[in-house]
């Protein structure tokens, strides 16, 4: 089988975020339902990985699925996506706002200025 260069980006991004929790093969394989060889399969791109495989992955990996397909040609980063780097701050802010009422207030003003 002749491996497509998106499958080879997907598996590779699978592994690096696997590496990067720590997590085992035969933990994710066993997560997810398949065996460790298929697993193996997917994250060298020998194998394609179905839409619903790459759901359960992305949850397990704890990642939107989009992270899979970010760094290919002609896909907009998940940041390009909700706007940009102002956007992520922004967010963050608001996550630190333990008062409910103001959070409801700075949300509503947003809202207001239909920008």
């Amino acid at each position: 089988m002749v491996t497509s260069r998106v499958d080879w980006h997907i598996g590779s991004k699978v592994k690096l975020r696997r590496k990067t929790l720590n997590i085992s093969l035969y933990s994710l394989s066993y997560d997810i339902g398949i065996s460790l060889q298929q697993l193996q399969k997917y994250e060298s791109g020998a194998n394609r990985i179905a839409a619903s495989k790459l759901y359960a992955i992305s949850k397990v990996l704890k990642v939107s699925p989009h992270f899979f397909f970010e760094g290919l040609e002609g896909v907009a980063t998940g940041v390009e996506m909700l706007g940009g780097p102002k956007i992520i701050k922004a967010f963050n802010v608001m996550n630190k706002i333990t008062n409910q009422k103001v959070k409801n207030k700075i949300l509503g003003l947003i809202m207001e200025l239909k920008v």
